[in-house]
């Protein structure tokens, strides 16, 4: 089920338990969202202490739900495999924007847009091809 979530995104900004990463961290990264689906792109060109971004893991399930906001994320692989990463999300009135806040394994789902020390906030731009998808 498609949800407005859909599409590509490169990152912008990334809070990482309550502190802000430099962009060198993050600023190569590409999120794919489709059809229930994540891939994150070059998610193996960064600090050794941030490979695969938060869900240290180039694929898996997204679960996003447009009625009430809440995006849940569980990595194929890696660390969290099968543990959602629960969270909320929200794109600004362009629809370019998304603003997202996942919580770790064990920790509460978020419940505001900035991340405590259990959570990581990302807010993505949207990209997009004249044909479509980048990647998928």
């Amino acid at each position: 089920m498609a949800t407005s979530i859909d599409g590509q995104y490169r990152v912008i900004a990334c809070q990482l338990k309550a502190h802000w990463l430099a962009p060198g961290i993050w600023s190569h990264y590409i999120w794919e969202i489709k059809n229930g689906r994540f891939k994150l792109h070059n998610h193996d060109v960064c600090p050794s202490a941030y490979v695969g971004s938060f869900v240290k893991y180039a694929t898996g399930d997204v679960v996003a739900d447009d009625a009430t906001g809440t995006l849940d994320m569980t990595p194929d692989g890696g660390q969290f495999a099968g543990q959602a990463l629960k969270g909320v999300f929200k794109l600004d009135d362009s629809g370019e924007i998304v603003s997202l806040v996942l919580a770790f394994p064990g920790h509460e789902r978020a419940t505001s847009y900035a991340a405590d020390p259990g959570q990581v906030y990302e807010t993505w731009q949207r990209l997009e091809t004249a044909s479509g998808s980048l990647f998928m």
